[in-house]
């Protein structure tokens, strides 16, 4: 009898240490905050009726030296002073605040901001930028990405409306090999998810001629500069036929900008790239698969099966890579191996995923924020939780600064300042 209760007693103690925490039993704390009003000062919204948020929800940066908060407000970018929150500029980047800004980055060593805001209604209006927020100068506008890609007739595309037979490699294999009969393959093939951009025709036996061809890409969201400044990461979808299309990652030299390189995806549902630190990878997340390329040399490092996160933030030194998503994790990226998962859930039956990923230099701490309203300060190479802050206020963004130890957070219309965050 005592051995039963013994052994009843360690699966239950096994089964709690298994268990992923919910937000109710970690470690929570409400640091010291302020709020600066992102409604300062003059700016349109969208007008009523329009798809677009009549909120501001700022995605907010810290400047190089950490004095200023960089943040949008509809088509505006505004910069205001860390302490007082005065605003010392304020430019509309985008024509009209129905396109606002969605996604900034900061240069790493210029006043430079790479921006992409909702692609307009109308035909050849840019939705990236590079823009100099120190002198209030636009840079480099970019509508379209051209790319250049290798396949058949047009007609056979309409025949076969399916990506598989357009605009993708089978990793490992000959196309033709696999797509004798194409309208077998309705649906992606688990093995075949990324690759460099290398299209086949669909059946030698049919004797198409395969045909180099340039087309531009439409830009869907951008993933930030490469570590030497001179180019950036679009995530760009490429119509083949009417209705179909195929997703492309493109280094794209923001000078020219033309792709250097160039990457198929099977999924154009949004997918993630990052630059590692040191700049000569570059790691892409698709449908099912996480892989890994060498920018020298095109070659594949490695295929981390199993993880399709959308938030990728490599470590300082560019060994892991932690993903955001449903779950959060550490990948080592030499061996693809999973060193740690962890699942900030569940509030009411919702999953709230990892959107925003922060290593804090010179530490084994991370930040993150989740889709909803947590912010969460956990351990880099354990995953454990140290602290977890919530309140009713939804994150749009956040950055933070080692030099300020101040974390900035972006809201629906305000931006919220904790100093003294660590």
């Amino acid at each position: 009898m005592k051995t039963i209760v013994v052994v009843i007693c360690a699966l239950a103690i096994l089964n709690s240490s298994c268990s992923l925490p919910v937000p109710s039993e970690l470690p929570k704390f409400r640091p010291e905050h302020r709020r600066v009003n992102a409604c300062e000062g003059e700016f349109d919204r969208p007008v009523p009726n329009s798809p677009v948020s009549s909120s501001a929800r700022p995605r907010v940066k810290f400047s190089h030296d950490s004095q200023d908060i960089v943040y949008s407000i509809f088509n505006r970018i505004n910069v205001c002073d860390f302490e007082s929150g005065k605003i010392s500029s304020s430019q509309a980047v985008f024509p009209t605040p129905e396109q606002p800004i969605g996604q900034i980055y900061l240069h790493p060593n210029d006043d430079i901001l790479l921006l992409h805001a909702r692609p307009w209604h109308t035909e050849n209006v840019a939705c990236v930028k590079l823009y100099n927020y120190r002198i209030k100068k636009i840079l480099k506008s970019y509508d379209k990405v051209a790319v250049t890609y290798t396949t058949t007739d047009v007609w056979d595309a309409k025949e076969f409306p399916i990506e598989t037979g357009v605009f993708q490699t089978v990793i490992g294999r000959e196309a033709p090999e696999i797509l004798q009969n194409p309208m077998e393959f309705q649906h992606p093939l688990d093995e075949r998810e990324v690759e460099v951009l290398k299209i086949r025709k669909f059946n030698r036996s049919r004797g198409i001629e395969e045909k180099q061809l340039t087309a531009n890409a439409t830009v869907d969201c951008i993933a930030g500069f490469h570590p030497d400044g001179k180019r950036g990461l679009f995530l760009c979808s490429l119509e083949l036929a009417q209705g179909w299309h195929s997703g492309i990652v493109a280094v794209v030299d923001l000078d020219s900008g033309k792709a250097t390189k160039q990457y198929g995806i099977h999924n154009t549902d949004y997918p993630s790239a990052a630059f590692s630190p040191c700049g000569q990878y570059i790691c892409i997340s698709s449908i099912n698969n996480l892989l890994v390329f060498d920018l020298k040399t095109d070659q594949k490092i490695n295929l981390i099966p199993g993880c399709a996160d959308k938030f990728l933030t490599y470590s300082e030194d560019g060994k892991y890579l932690f993903t955001g998503g449903a779950v959060f994790s550490c990948i080592e990226i030499s061996t693809g191996k999973t060193i740690w998962n962890t699942s900030f859930s569940e509030r009411e039956g919702t999953t709230h995923g990892v959107r925003n990923i922060i290593h804090v230099p010179k530490t084994n701490k991370l930040i993150c924020s989740t889709e909803f309203n947590d912010i969460f300060i956990t351990n880099s190479l354990t995953g454990k939780v140290l602290k977890h802050f919530r309140d009713n206020q939804f994150n749009y963004a956040i950055d933070y600064s080692k030099e300020k130890n101040a974390l900035i957070r972006g809201l629906e219309d305000d931006i919220i300042v904790f100093p003294d965050f660590l």
